[in-house]
Formats: C-alpha cells, sequence, structure tokens
C-alpha cells in the first residue's frame, strides 16, 4: 500500500468522502478508499442491508419474533380468516367463533405471562431480599 493508504504507524486509511453535513467521513476506508458507506464496490450490499432492516422491522416481523412458536399456525389460520371474511367465502358465524377463541387464547397467553413474569420476580427478591 501506499504512504497515503496509512499512516507510518500502520494506523489504518480514513475514507476519502465528504459526508452529507459538509465533514470528512471519519470511518475506516476499504481497500478503494472509502468505507462500507461509501464506497461504490458495496452499493449492491448496503441497498440489500437496508431492505432487510426495513423488512426486519416491520409490524408482522416484530409478531413473529414475540409470537409464541406454537401459536403461529394460530396466527396464519386467523389471517386467512380474515382474508376469507373479507372476501365473503367464510360465513360471519365462523368468523366470529374464530375471533372468540383467539381472544381467549390471547387472555389465556398473557395471563401465563403476568404469572410468569411476577415469578420471577419473587425468584429475585427471595434471592437478593427486598432491595428497600
Amino acid at each position: 500500500m501506499d504512504d497515503d493508504d496509512h499512516i507510518h504507524n500502520d494506523t489504518p486509511a480514513i475514507c476519502r468522502a465528504t459526508r452529507a453535513d459538509g465533514e470528512p467521513c471519519t470511518v475506516r476506508a476499504l481497500a478503494d478508499g472509502y468505507c462500507f458507506a461509501h464506497s461504490q464496490t458495496t452499493a449492491s450490499k448496503r441497498h440489500t442491508a437496508r431492505a432487510t432492516g426495513g423488512r426486519n422491522k416491520g409490524a408482522s416481523q416484530r409478531v413473529q419474533r414475540h409470537m409464541p412458536h406454537e401459536l403461529r399456525p394460530v396466527l396464519t389460520l386467523l389471517l386467512t380468516a380474515l382474508t376469507e371474511t373479507h372476501e365473503g367465502t367464510l360465513p360471519t358465524q365462523q368468523a366470529t367463533a374464530l375471533a372468540a377463541l383467539a381472544s381467549a387464547i390471547s387472555r389465556l397467553y398473557g395471563t401465563v405471562e403476568i404469572e410468569a413474569r411476577i415469578t420471577a420476580i419473587e425468584r429475585e427478591i427471595a434471592t437478593n431480599g427486598d432491595a428497600s
């Protein structure tokens, strides 16, 4: 590498680009002299990373991450029922029954979650004592 790419004490080169605010970029450079955010060679990777990040932040992704594994098929069934009800292919009585069952399941899981949290807090207090 040239002396321009490294300072004499082998400090990695800094990106040659200017940031949007007009200041020089201060991020470590890749082989082409630009950082990941400014390099033309990483443009497609940046695009993919932004798209993936956007998809993983969507409401449905958050629901899937926090949904108990055994309830994921139930969610799929309910979403299908919602579409079918809207399209008029699922009788309203069936949709109402599914909604009632889903509500009961939701309340049950909520209760179990709260009980688990209370148990964990009680265990923590028993182990560490009351800090007050």
